[in-house]
């Protein structure tokens, strides 16, 4: 009886660290989601150019927002980007 109730003990505290590590990706997600960056940034992020850039949202490849008349990219759509993934660069 007793080792069951380790073996429930154990599978509880798995399961506990599990929601924590899901929890920590959520709110890393979110602070990633909320870094805005410029094409400059985002060039140098990824090691291409400005006008790499441009090509890439032209081509609707990469996600945007306009912010007034600025565009800006965001950390957590950059990375997640099909683009950037297939050349490993994530």
């Amino acid at each position: 009886m007793t080792k069951l109730l380790w073996n429930e003990a154990f599978i509880q505290q798995i399961v506990k660290e599990q929601v924590l590590i899901e929890i920590a990706k959520e709110r890393n997600d979110l602070k990633e989601k909320d870094i805005y960056l410029t094409k400059e940034q985002a060039a140098a992020m990824f090691g291409v150019s400005t006008s790499t850039i441009d090509n890439y949202k032209r081509n609707n490849l990469i996600p945007y927002t306009k912010i007034g008349r600025a565009v800006r990219f965001t950390l957590f759509d950059l990375k997640n980007a099909p683009i950037f993934i297939k050349k490993g660069k994530k």
